[in-house]
């Protein structure tokens, strides 16, 4: 279980790394860009505007993401809680667990290994 709570953990950071890195822009040993030609007010705006929203889109992208597997994360971890409150209560698996069963369950083996046991126990031979 731990395990695999690292393992995401892992896969969440580096998400949110190359998300990071996303949004720094070119790094140093790339040119610089060449400066864009005067553009008129309207068309500044529309171009910021469309930045902003590409910028929105792949952060909720990346949030979404990660909030998906968080929500992963926790579904594993409540089913691992309720499984071994099920496993723990239920009476048939606590009798199976028992050791008089298990002493009789090695009985029952063993005659029957033996050939002893009841005839049912043998389908080989005639009833």
């Amino acid at each position: 279980m731990a395990g695999a709570c690292r393992c995401l953990l892992v896969v969440l950071v580096a998400l949110a790394g190359a998300a990071t890195a996303r949004g720094q822009g070119p790094g140093p040993s790339a040119t610089p860009p060449a400066a864009p030609e005067k553009a008129p007010l309207a068309e500044g705006l529309q171009e910021s505007a469309q930045q902003k929203a590409d910028a929105m889109s792949e952060g909720l992208t990346v949030f979404f993401v990660i909030a998906c597997l968080a929500a992963g994360v926790i579904a594993v971890v409540v089913a691992a809680r309720v499984y071994t409150h099920v496993r723990l209560n239920n009476p048939v698996i606590a009798a199976v667990n028992d050791p008089w069963v298990q002493a009789k369950l090695r009985e029952q083996e063993a005659k029957a290994a033996a050939g002893a046991g009841h005839p049912a126990d043998r389908p080989d031979e005639p009833r």
